[in-house]
């Protein structure tokens, strides 16, 4: 039984198409419960392996990855009984609809399996409009080795939880599967299936957000999964519910032990979408990376339940090896907080983290949302004011996308701003396709760009209060750490002003 996991190449906007490339730890952990079952696998990340391949496909349109000539010899070499493909955004269900029909057409006896937060969130109508055989709703790693197991046996796998599947033109879709109570149970993600080498020469060019990296090579790693909250732009609830579970400490110790031991991993990004929530856990983690010393750098490029936060515990991070805090604060306006945002955000504690960030050293970086489907251009200038005024050392400013899955979707939707499930291709947080009730795309591209100018000015108007002078110097205090900012002026400067991305 030969099985083959796919990231797909991906298509779109150049933006949305960005050279960072971040290990598929979805496919990564599939694969590490496949091989502790003696099932060999393999991963093929079309989008990393391509990086460097990029075609024009009309519109505007681009994509970056292997040729589909590339996964046509791959599959007739490999001959695989098993393809899972993932599929982790809206965005780019095209891309692995795509390489679903590639599959089809090389090995037409292939069973092909669609996973990932997209295909959670749309199941059935992926299978309906693709040569996909079987989705995977929800946590995949249990689901997918019942379908190898399954089809090895030659058993049915109509009845599989948590999965949906098409038997002669109908969609049949099963109940959810519980989740994973203990993720210690889990054997680490299969990171040697993937090109490890490739995502460390890719990090090396610091482009995309490897900009903003302290050190590498660097590996990401998760150590719970789930929120508990409903913000409306986010899907994970549709793969991992409402829950919110956790690793032991002592666990992801472990890991982080063997990526240094076999990769030589130098900083780290946890990539948790709550990595603080259990403050009593996180605690702990922390304590254990101070203790073991294993010079590390790292952050939580998905941001932190900052409302957990306090000066000891930024201090003990410091000390563990944080160096850049990401606050993923919204929105300044108090009404799309209450509407579209469902987290305790407040804005007076935010800012004094924020504070005790710069005496510590840590440099912030605040993410913002605009452009919600109702939102009116006084609650944007909200956000814009709040951007200048809490101190923050990085903004980012993206644009609300309504992934399908999500209740923004919902809301767009019912507002008739979405007719159907047909994402428009090219969407993306940075150039969005979709029009709200007062604004057109271009209008609120021109309204983010006008934010992030006056963002940048405004740090210039401060750099140079004494206040802002010392702890600038708390964060360029060695030379690993002047050049790291150097390396951040010179992303601000070659970036286009007036009118052009900044």
């Amino acid at each position: 039984m030969k099985i083959l996991l796919i990231q797909p190449p991906l298509s779109g906007n150049l933006e949305s198409i960005t050279e960072s490339v971040v290990e598929p730890l979805g496919l990564a952990y599939i694969a590490g419960v496949l091989e502790e079952e003696g099932y060999s696998v393999k991963i093929l990340d079309c989008h990393a392996e391509g990086i460097d391949e990029l075609e024009y496909l009309g519109n505007a349109i681009y994509r970056r990855g292997i040729s589909e000539e590339k996964i046509k010899e791959y599959l007739y070499r490999l001959k695989p009984d098993i393809v899972g493909i993932s599929c982790m955004f809206s965005a780019y269900a095209y891309d692995s609809l795509r390489v679903a029909e590639l599959v089809k057409e090389c090995l037409p006896d292939t069973l092909i399996v669609l996973g990932g937060v997209g295909c959670s969130a749309n199941s059935e109508y992926l299978l309906k409009h693709s040569c996909a055989d079987v989705a995977v709703i929800g946590e995949g790693e249990i689901t997918f080795l019942e379908i190898v197991k399954n089809l090895e046996k030659k058993y049915p796998i109509k009845n599989i939880l948590g999965t949906a599947i098409k038997l002669n033109g109908k969609i049949i879709k099963n109940i959810s599967r519980p989740l994973i109570e203990d993720l210690d149970i889990l054997p680490f993600p299969a990171r040697h299936l993937l090109p490890m080498e490739k995502y460390f020469e890719i990090q090396k060019r610091g482009k995309g957000t490897y900009k903003y990296y302290l050190r590498n090579p660097l590996s990401h790693i998760i150590t719970s999964r789930g929120c508990p909250f409903n913000c409306s732009f986010c899907a994970v609830s549709t793969i991992w519910g409402r829950s919110y579970r956790i690793r032991s400490p002592e666990q992801v110790i472990l890991e982080i032990e063997d990526l240094v031991r076999n990769y030589k991993i130098k900083e780290l990004a946890f990539w948790d979408d709550n990595i603080s929530l259990d403050k009593e856990r996180f605690i702990k983690l922390c304590h254990l990376l101070k203790k073991e010393k294993l010079n590390l750098t790292w952050q939580t490029p998905n941001g932190i339940a900052f409302w957990n936060l306090d000066p000891p515990l930024l201090k003990l991070m410091k000390e563990s090896g944080y160096y850049r805090a990401t606050f993923a604060i919204e929105s300044g306006s108090s009404q799309t907080l209450a509407k579209y945002v469902d987290k305790p955000i407040d804005f007076k504690k935010a800012k004094e983290l924020i504070r005790v960030c710069n005496r510590l050293g840590i440099w912030t970086y605040g993410v913002f949302i605009i452009g919600f489907p109702d939102e009116k251009l006084s609650q944007i200038k909200e956000t814009a004011y709040l951007i200048r005024s809490l101190g923050f050392d990085f903004v980012a400013i993206f644009i609300a996308q309504p992934y399908v899955g999500t209740r923004l979707f919902n809301v767009f939707q019912e507002m008739g701003l979405i007719s159907d499930f047909n994402y428009p291709q090219g969407s993306s947080m940075v150039y969005s396709k979709f029009n709200t009730l007062y604004f057109i795309p271009k209008q609120l591209w021109k309204i983010q760009q006008k934010i992030y100018l006056h963002f940048l000015f405004y740090k210039i108007l401060t750099f140079f209060k004494i206040s802002s002078l010392l702890y600038l110097y708390k964060k360029i205090n060695n030379w690993e750490k002047f050049r790291y900012f150097l390396r951040l002026v010179g992303n601000i400067i070659g970036q286009r002003w007036f009118g052009h991305r900044v």
